[in-house]
């Protein structure tokens, strides 16, 4: 596992804010909120950023959503819907942590909102 740059603090806010969109409560989220998850923790990727997370997600999960797509297809041809590809808490960590390192200031902004919250 990376070593991670998030004080305790941080990880249960993110947990707390995941935990929301986890819908289905098996502790993962629906990839396409991605981008509504990272706003609500206080952070603001561009289109192009969320785009690229969700598409790095795609791309690992790729080969278990073609078994999916296999599964249904012989299970039932005629109602074959489109699969969720869901990204679980360790693979939003890994994107939080990329993204920590392209745009740091905004870490700076979400920690000093927590600093104010505890006090």
């Amino acid at each position: 596992m990376k070593n991670r740059s998030f004080a305790p603090e941080q990880v249960q806010q993110f947990i707390g804010a995941f935990s929301q969109f986890d819908t289905e409560g098996d502790g993962s989220i629906d990839v396409r909120q991605v981008g509504h998850l990272m706003f609500l923790i206080g952070l603001t990727p561009s289109e192009e950023e969320v785009t690229n997370i969700m598409n790095e997600i795609e791309q690992a999960n790729g080969d278990l959503i073609q078994r999916k797509r296999i599964e249904e297809a012989q299970m039932n041809e005629e109602e074959m819907e489109e699969p969720t590809i869901r990204m679980g808490f360790i693979d939003f960590l890994n994107k939080l942590e990329d993204f920590k390192n392209i745009h740091p200031e905004q870490f700076v902004a979400i920690e000093s909102n927590m600093s104010d919250e505890l006090q």
